[in-house]
């Protein structure tokens, strides 16, 4: 991506049918509005044992043997933002803000964003005897941007360059990426040794991919040189990737398996999970150890799918008006990778209902490949966790840098939080935001039921 500097090229355009204008309004978003951008993890509902649904996204072991007999997600949807170079100055979060202004720090900083998120659709995960079963639908986008001087992403996300300041800024393994697909998933786990007090369990999601939107831009090397609010990016080793926004304009597999070892409460040789020979008791642990590779997969790009690579120095008339001689033609094909990371999970049983939970999520993403990368994730949450209520407060560190505190409390059916609560109380440079919605039923087995119980409840009987 480059921004003309000799005279006699034609200034930076707005051409509301290219792709830089669908990034710079992607960017828009991002940095002005992120209250309504979808994001990171979500971290206190995937803590909640009354929750497999979701927890089974981080690892799908976390099935086997779940304090519900039937979980039902009937919706659910999360956002989450951080970058560090723009930010709506010294305000709160208020959703009656129609126009928010971005405040953007000095163009020489290495512009980083990330934005991970999902609208989860109906989805369940069932429990029988020493095996689990689920289900999940759901839509996913993703956007990251690294490594790209911050005077580039004030170019594209402002609508005036008039005051955007001269220099020469070097660009080195910047990327720049953004991917949206809707998946449809089936998920298996099972119990694969119990002896005494042990338990380890095992599982995976197998996941079919149908491909929306994908757009890239990475540069290995490059030097950008703004004048006058006009810009060129010389001495350019990069590539570029690009497919229309419809749905079905890709399709492909994505997977995600992991394992759990727990240390139970009691001996497990006998133990059947909600079976009326286990007395209908969940036995529950003293603490587990889980670990998860996530979201190993693809999705192959073909419909309206260019690629290019870009070398030497780029016009901005060639990128704004997709010049097919630059940029490539639309009959390409080409594979944008997910955001694959490694994931590790412990929870420790303190004393009745509290728990303490730790998550450290690493991206595995290859920088110079096309599709999008996650943030990494480090995360400590105590919680209180009962039938009824549960509430925990996430006390996390974006991407191992920014530490953040969060909030998450479930009654009943309905869960609420968010990963970054300052933004909604107090008033500063607001760079993050973070808020997630859900609405799970939890239902009790058959066999369990009590007999008191209306005939109704054999088959619904909310745990709570």
């Amino acid at each position: 991506m480059c921004f003309a500097s000799k005279p006699d090229l034609m200034p930076l355009r707005r051409n509301k049918h290219t792709d830089v204008i669908y990034m710079r309004r992607i960017l828009t978003l991002l940095l002005v509005f992120p209250l309504f951008s979808y994001g990171q993890e979500g971290v206190g509902v995937l803590t909640d044992n009354y929750m497999p649904v979701n927890q089974s996204k981080l690892n799908p072991s976390a099935m086997v043997d779940q304090k519900p007999w039937l979980s039902i997600n009937l919706l659910g949807a999360h956002g989450y933002l951080r970058n560090n170079f723009a930010y709506l100055q010294n305000t709160r979060l208020n959703l009656l803000d129609k126009d928010p202004t971005a405040v953007f720090d000095p163009p020489s900083t290495l512009g980083k964003v990330f934005v991970t998120g999902e609208v989860l659709g109906p989805s369940a995960t069932l429990n029988i005897k020493n095996q689990a079963f689920g289900i999940h639908t759901s839509v996913r986008t993703y956007a990251n941007m690294n490594r790209i001087p911050a005077v580039l992403g004030e170019i594209i996300a402002d609508e005036s360059i008039e005051n955007i300041e001269d220099g020469l800024y070097e660009i080195n393994n910047g990327r720049l990426k953004t991917m949206s697909w809707a998946e449809v998933g089936l998920s298996y786990g099972r119990n694969l040794y119990k002896r005494n007090e042990i338990m380890i369990d095992g599982g995976i999601s197998i996941k079919r991919l149908i491909g929306i939107h994908q757009a890239s831009l990475t540069v290995k090397n490059g030097l950008a040189e703004v004048i006058n609010g006009d810009g060129v990016i010389r001495n350019l080793d990069a590539k570029y990737s690009y497919t229309e926004p419809a749905y079905g304009a890709g399709g492909g597999w994505g997977i995600t398996l992991g394992g759990t070892y727990k240390k139970m409460n009691d001996y497990t040789d006998s133990y059947i999970p909600h079976s009326s020979s286990s007395g209908c008791k969940w036995l529950g642990y003293k603490y587990k150890i889980g670990a998860s590779l996530i979201d190993l997969g693809y999705i192959r790009f073909k419909q309206g799918a260019r690629t290019a690579a870009l070398t030497d120095t780029v016009r901005v008339d060639d990128v704004e008006n997709i010049d097919e001689d630059v940029l490539g033609k639309d009959k390409n094909k080409y594979t944008g990778a997910l955001p694959t990371a490694l994931s590790i999970q412990a929870d420790y049983h303190l004393k009745d209902n509290f728990y303490a939970n730790a998550i450290i999520v690493q991206r595995l993403s290859l920088r110079n490949s096309f599709g999008v990368e996650r943030s990494n994730l480090l995360t400590i949450s105590p919680r209180y966790e009962s039938s009824l209520f549960s509430v925990s407060l996430p006390l996390s560190l974006a991407n191992y840098e920014v530490p953040q505190v969060g909030l998450y409390f479930r009654v009943g059916p309905l869960a609420l939080g968010t990963d970054h609560l300052s933004p909604f109380f107090i008033k500063h440079d607001i760079k993050a935001a973070s808020f997630f919605i859900y609405l799970n039923l939890a239902l009790k087995s058959p066999a369990c039921r009590d007999k008191a119980e209306p005939k109704f409840g054999k088959w619904f009987c909310p745990v709570w």
